[in-house]
């Protein structure tokens, strides 16, 4: 998700996903919600999830950046083997000027 701001805005966004890992030997998967030309509150936001049921995650994290020109938000998904999945994901972003 791109969105164009200038040096005084400030964006909030709103993240939603749920996430499963099939392998019960300890494996784990990882969702992220990162940006480019961005500075979130507290760094990229990180859900993990070992259990084999769906757990859904659901935030807000506040962009404090300054950069003016496009900045991009996305959900980024791994695991630390193929057995896990990703479902029901969003995000959504309010741009403010301050």
């Amino acid at each position: 998700l791109s969105i164009n701001t200038v040096s005084n805005s400030r964006v909030l966004v709103a993240y939603d996903f749920e996430i499963k890992h099939s392998n019960t030997n300890n494996q784990r998967c990882i969702a992220q919600v990162i940006g480019s030309n961005v500075s979130l509150v507290g760094g990229n936001v990180e859900e993990s999830e070992s259990d084999n049921g769906f757990q859904r995650f659901t935030g807000t994290v506040l962009d404090i950046g300054s950069h003016t020109g496009t900045r991009t938000y996305r959900i980024q998904f791994r695991a630390t083997a193929n057995s896990a999945q990703i479902r029901n994901a969003s995000l959504t972003v309010i741009e403010m000027t301050v």
